[in-house]
């Protein structure tokens, strides 16, 4: 019987407040020195942002502290902070946020860490390895396990709620909920510059599965004896609760649990990380809308470019540097997509949708050729191809993006030698479970 993974950060409804410290603290100006009642909590809505209030400070300290005061506490040291509200007239208290990093505890230069403890905000529900546990409240069974290995790793996840109650939850509330705990462990150890290195890696690894940023918080750092030595409550990214479609299927295998193993493979060097961290930030904006139609393709269409580049002219695949010039960017997807072995034509299910139009224009057919001609249009505008544009059928655009999301996906998921199944965004069945295909 396992045990589920403790959580790090403990929520039965979204957007609960989190007392992270709580207790007495020496705040330090210039010469003075004062001990005095310190709370810091985090508050959700409508940003993520660290909170600390301060009681009982005297009126003048508590107006220029901000700009170079120190608050020292048991473990721990702010030396930025801001000021949002000060009350009082002889003795005040402060209102104020921190910078985002507040970290509990502390890492020494040679020190190794073995083991992370975190929380995933706002993950999305999933049926993954049956697991058994046993609490409180008796033994029970859940379908929320997902295992990963690589040769240096080992990494846990656990879903807290079932799917339908965390969806409703987030649906009443909106904002930020703890849905999934995490655990990774580290073979030989590694240092404190590799740990942030690790969580931009984790972060962007479920962020993708989840099409929605969802980077872990709460981090409980353990060294090679199990002791705690680092609490880091940094807030790192997570998009506020909203519905998008991903790609993940309905139920995950043993091919879903190689994507972690070949994710770390891929993102070793950190040129290779920024790359696909670009690729991946410009498909999440599209995905959610950021740009709406217009803007979500040229995002789109950068990240095509970039693996074009990527892929082509740095791994130096076929064609010449100076002929890379020379290439239309109709042709440069062409050449992405044939090496992917994917289609040129748009899918079946707008091909189906637009038979009579392709009959009197049969290059609406060609995605690379329209989805290109599109994103041109809007980056270098020319009112003679407005008329054409607008004369293309309603809700193509649309379809360009859609088409254009699905084909990004396969080529991030094929250069992570995925073989598993996804979920098609333009399967004509959108019924859960009967709109997945078998990536090739």
């Amino acid at each position: 019987m396992s045990n589920l993974i403790s959580p790090t950060l403990l929520m039965r409804k979204p957007n609960e407040k989190k007392v992270i410290f709580n207790g007495f603290c020496n705040l330090i100006h210039k010469e003075n020195t004062i001990k005095t009642k310190v709370k810091i909590f985090y508050e959700w809505i409508p940003d993520i942002k660290i909170k600390i209030h301060i009681k009982n400070i005297p009126f003048i300290m508590a107006h220029s502290f901000a700009d170079s005061g120190v608050i020292k506490g048991p473990n721990f040291e702010i030396t930025k902070f801001f000021i949002s509200s000060i009350r009082g007239f002889i003795n005040a208290d402060v209102t104020g946020y921190l910078d985002g990093n507040f970290k509990i505890g502390d890492i020494k230069e040679k020190q190794k860490i073995f083991k992370i403890d975190f929380t995933l905000l706002n993950l999305k529900s999933y049926f993954g390895k049956n697991f058994f546990y046993e609490n409180s409240k008796g033994k029970h069974w859940s379908r929320g396990e997902l295992k990963f290995f690589s040769n240096s790793t080992e990494l846990n996840i656990h879903q807290y709620f079932k799917e339908e109650t965390q969806q409703d939850l987030l649906n009443k509330y909106g904002g930020f909920l703890s849905t999934h705990g995490g655990c990774i462990i580290f073979k030989e150890g590694i240092n404190q510059f590799e740990y942030s290195y690790f969580i931009k890696r984790i972060g962007l690894f479920f962020s993708f599965i989840n099409g929605r940023r969802s980077y872990p918080n709460f981090l409980k750092i353990y060294d090679i004896n199990g002791k705690l030595i680092l609490r880091d409550y940094t807030t790192y990214f997570v998009d506020k609760n909203k519905y998008v479609s991903s790609w993940i299927p309905q139920i995950i295998d043993a091919d879903f649990q190689d994507l972690w193993p070949n994710f770390l493979e891929l993102t070793e060097s950190e040129d290779d990380f920024e790359r696909m961290d670009l690729i991946i930030h410009w498909y999440l904006e599209a995905l959610n809308n950021s740009g709406f139609i217009n803007g979500s393709i040229i995002l789109i269409q950068n990240s095509y470019e970039l693996l074009f580049n990527w892929i082509f002219n740095e791994e130096k695949i076929i064609i010449s540097s100076d002929s890379l010039e020379k290439i239309r960017a109709s042709d440069k997807l062409r050449l992405l997509l044939d090496k992917f072995d994917l289609e040129f034509n748009l899918p079946e299910k707008y091909l189906e949708k637009y038979k009579d139009e392709i009959k009197k224009d049969p290059t609406l057919k060609d995605f690379p050729y329209q989805f290109t001609e599109f994103r041109n249009h809007f980056v270098h505008f020319k009112m003679s191809k407005k008329s054409k544009l607008n004369n293309r059928p309603e809700g193509f655009s649309w379809s360009l993006l859609n088409t254009s999301i699905f084909n990004l996906e396969q080529i991030i998921l094929k250069i992570l030698r995925y073989k598993g199944k996804i979920r098609s965004r333009v399967h004509k069945n959108l019924w859960r479970g009967t709109n997945e295909i078998d990536l090739k």
